[in-house]
């Protein structure tokens, strides 16, 4: 384990001095500080994803409301029944009229 740390050691130093050569090291170079513009960038992007996602779950939504519309329909159109004051030569009318009687005008 002795003979371990100095080969560490100098293999550190040998990486550390590369970069230093390659400018890592330098102050100038290595600014942490975020690009211009990041803040606002990311804030917007931000806002535009939540206002996508709250879109998309009103479409969603709206889909499955007029879904469950159209199912009601079509069972209510299935299950109704004709009325039986309509003469029996005539086929029964799901969506019939009502009888109204309109005055004559003179």
């Amino acid at each position: 384990m002795m003979n371990e740390e100095p080969q560490t050691s100098a293999a550190w130093r040998k990486v550390a001095s590369a970069a230093v050569k390659a400018g890592a090291a330098d102050p100038a170079v290595a600014d942490d500080s975020a690009p211009f513009g990041f803040a606002t960038r990311t804030a917007a992007g931000w806002k535009a994803q939540r206002r996508a996602e709250a879109l998309s779950m009103w479409r969603r939504w709206s889909l499955c409301g007029a879904a469950c519309s159209v199912a009601l329909l079509g069972i209510a159109v299935l299950v109704a029944k004709p009325s039986s004051s309509k003469p029996a030569d005539q086929p029964p009318a799901v969506f019939s009229a009502p009888d109204v009687e309109v005055p004559v005008l003179r």
